[in-house]
């Protein structure tokens, strides 16, 4: 059986010079044509071994007299590794393959179309980087597995790579080796300028046997801190007009949920505002429909600021609209202002909620202290009125089980009430307040769009309905407990006057 050679295995068109065509064929030449594939010569490297195989013929987006060859020769036994350059159209050519191990021979080589001299190197055993127009090569493997890499592409600021036998894999947001080819780290802290984002919806990094991942739904920051440091580090997100929106620290003497190690650290902020506030006491409130997430935040210009000591780093970028869904942006900020203020009703309400729980336990203290003399019916019957009060209060703006005992305590266990006695049915829920506003918040958040009217006018009755009970807490507040704290104090005066029976 022979071989048969002088097969066109690569061709590729300049993109700043339309016309001008390199070729290479799997006998070991390479052709140029500067018109269009009229006429041709032939540039092959002088050095490079005879009867090789020119797999890609890349040709440079910065310029048409550059360009690249990926070569291999591992079908006569040779599995080094051939990488040729050249800048005067293939009049001279440069062996680039220092760093790439001597049997990792190579199939595919692209430039960066952002950075000039910036080279991936697809090989039998993964993936190379050069910073230096392959000066020098280092690996890019990370969790990459040893795998044949065929080809590759760099698309909106991805590194796509295609396999033999282990599927694509993308490398998500190379501009970070842009900024890792220009960055200095001489200084203790580098904080580097994160990508712009598209906020959308459905992302997960779930997979499976048959699934790919997906990236992170988010603003991922770098950061280098040249060691672990001495004091704490906080990273800070903030709006356009400067106000904070989430911090998140690392501790010096806690291990928290912001990194803080010595060398390259990553963070994922999932684009959202801090969380409503919860009622205490307890494991977090768990709503039949809603929750307490913190809105994700609008389309727009937004930075990031790494603070050490007093040392502070910035840096700027964008979170855009997904660009698939019809919704303006004017749109998506109204449905976030309105989701700004449910939170801040559902925070009322919870905040609320926990007012009345403490003056219960303070209520229950007064009583228990008092209960070592003698309590007149006057005092017993107003505290009890007291008692009802709040019992009522606090089961309008969230479910309760109430229990008869001396502590007077309530026990929150979710936002449902259920009718044992409706007809026909085992359970009818009712819905407290705070579980209607979270259904609202459901509601306005559940799509991309603008809020409908219908919700709209749903949520000013429920801010209606709160103005009510806030006002009944503050009557509670400022005139029932302090009456009742007069009378108990009265009491008590009224006791230490009474003559001693002897």
């Amino acid at each position: 059986m022979s071989l048969i050679y002088g097969t066109i295995t690569a061709v590729a068109e300049s993109p700043s010079q339309p016309g001008l065509l390199w070729a290479g064929s799997d006998d070991g030449l390479v052709h140029l044509s500067m018109d269009g594939g009229k006429t041709w010569r032939n540039v092959t490297p002088s050095a490079m071994p005879p009867w090789s195989r020119v797999s890609i013929v890349e040709a440079s987006p910065h310029g048409p007299a550059s360009a690249y060859l990926a070569v291999n020769r591992f079908d006569l036994g040779d599995n080094r590794p051939y990488i040729y350059k050249t800048d005067d159209y293939g009049k001279s050519w440069t062996l680039i393959t220092t760093g790439i191990a001597e049997d990792a021979f190579v199939r595919v080589v692209r430039e960066d179309p952002k950075r000039k001299g910036m080279l991936y190197a697809g090989a039998e055993t993964g993936v190379y980087v050069s910073f230096d127009d392959g000066g020098r090569w280092q690996s890019l493997q990370i969790n990459l597995p040893v795998v044949p890499v065929h080809d590759m592409v760099v698309k909106d600021g991805d590194l796509v790579i295609a396999t033999h036998g282990r599927s694509f894999w993308i490398l998500d947001d190379v501009t970070l080796l842009h900024q890792l080819a220009g960055a200095s780290f001489g200084n203790k802290a580098h904080l580097f300028k994160p990508r712009d984002a598209y906020r959308m919806r459905g992302l997960g990094s779930a997979r499976g046997l048959t699934l790919g991942e997906n990236p992170p739904n988010g603003i991922i920051v770098h950061y280098y801190l040249e060691k672990s440091p001495d004091q704490d580090v906080v990273l800070e997100f903030l709006d356009a007009g400067g106000r904070s929106i989430q911090r998140f620290a690392a501790k010096r003497d806690a291990l928290g949920a912001l990194p803080a190690l010595g060398g390259m650290n990553r963070f994922e902020w999932d684009m959202r505002y801090p969380d409503a506030r919860d009622i205490k006491g307890g494991s977090k409130t768990q709503f039949y429909n809603g929750g307490l997430r913190g809105p994700v935040a609008a389309p727009g210009l937004y930075r990031v600021r790494l603070i050490l000591g007093d040392r502070i780093l910035a840096e700027s970028f964008e979170i855009k609209k997904d660009p698939r869904i019809s919704a303006s942006e004017k749109d998506l900020q109204e449905q976030f202002d309105l989701l700004m203020r449910i939170q801040k009703a559902l925070d009322a309400t919870h905040d609320a909620v926990n007012q009345v729980l403490d003056l219960h336990d303070e209520l229950a203290a007064l009583m228990k202290t008092a209960a070592g003399g003698e309590i007149d019916k006057t005092v017993t019957g107003r505290a009890k009125e007291v008692e009802e009060k709040l019992a009522g209060l606090l089961n309008n703006l969230a479910a309760t089980d109430i229990r008869e005992n001396p502590a007077w305590r309530f026990r929150i266990f979710s936002d449902l009430a259920y009718d044992h006695y409706a007809p026909f049915t085992y359970f009818t829920p009712i819905l407290k307040l705070n579980a209607r506003i979270a259904n609202i918040q459901s509601a306005v958040a559940n799509s991309d769009a603008k809020p409908t009217s219908a919700c709209q006018e749903s949520f000013k009755e429920l801010l209606n309905e709160l103005d009510v009970r806030l006002g009944e807490l503050k009557i509670i507040k400022d005139k029932d407990v302090p009456e009742l704290k007069k009378l108990l104090r009265q009491g008590e005066e009224a006791a230490r006057r009474s003559p001693q029976l002897n």
